[in-house]
């Protein structure tokens, strides 16, 4: 089993701070890179390159690639839809690219450019038992701003970076291109509604490790859930709830998530 990560970065035009946008996704990869088992690939899809990866490749390959055929959400009007349509376009290239790349991957995991990942993710998945997929709804959420984390076991409700798909089911028609992304899984699905892919659409299980292996950043300004919170009640509540409900991260923790 060999996993396929592909991590959708928003464009420069519609991020509040692309500096945050870029360092956001930089902790992303520090944590993907010191897997404990190396069978994955991995490639970023966005309109702009972050300086950091400017000529960074792994195994030999460009880590960034810019998507061309679609140009970004306009600031200016661009409704929720449009970041949907423009995630969708960047993690349907991705696995386009990375297919024709590696014809070894056989699960499929679409990681948000701001999350964490465990250093044994990809160690965890390769000791499945070849499942349909799997749903990560172990994981932590952590709020840099006030330094603490939230465990739960519901991560699934709250963060993009949860799913992952058989390469044998991630396509309707088995090709995968622009023309038809709605053929992709990833693009029918929320996060939230995956598990029913798998119950109502294909009726095969789906994997749920107890490990906690995903890391949710959140309220760092520049994730479309910080827009939820325009009022004074609720920007409170989001600023409170980690004191009451969360803890300081460990040594061991930061060490595991490449922290």
């Amino acid at each position: 089993m060999k996993l396929g990560i592909v991590i959708p970065l928003k464009s420069k035009s519609v991020s509040k701070n692309w500096n945050t946008t870029c360092g956001s996704l930089q902790r992303t990869l520090v944590s993907l890179e010191q897997q404990s088992d190396s069978q994955f690939e991995y490639i970023v899809v966005g309109h702009e390159a972050p300086d950091f990866l400017l000529g960074k490749t792994w195994n030999g390959n460009s880590i960034f690639h810019s998507i061309k055929e679609v140009p970004p959400p306009s600031k200016r009007d661009a409704t929720q839809e449009h970041y949907t349509q423009d995630k969708n376009a960047k993690i349907t290239k991705a696995i386009e690219l990375l297919r024709d790349r590696d014809q070894k991957i056989t699960m499929w995991f679409a990681l948000d450019a701001d999350d964490l990942v465990h250093k044994d993710l990809v160690k965890t998945v390769h000791s499945l038992n070849d499942p349909a997929g799997v749903i990560l709804d172990n994981g932590y959420m952590y709020y840099p701003e006030q330094n603490r984390l939230i465990s739960t076991t519901q991560l699934a409700q709250y963060c993009g970076s949860t799913g992952m798909v058989s390469d044998r089911y991630i396509s309707q028609t088995g090709k995968v291109s622009l023309d038809n992304m709605q053929a992709i899984v990833f693009c029918r699905y929320s996060h939230m509604g995956l598990s029913k892919f798998f119950s109502d659409e294909i009726k095969q299980q789906f994997a749920t490790p107890d490990d906690k292996l995903i890391t949710y950043i959140l309220a760092h300004g520049d994730n479309i859930s910080d827009d939820y919170r325009n009022s004074i009640f609720a920007k409170f509540k989001a600023l409170l709830k980690p004191y009451v409900k969360g803890t300081r991260p460990s040594t061991a923790f930061m060490n595991d998530f490449g922290w």
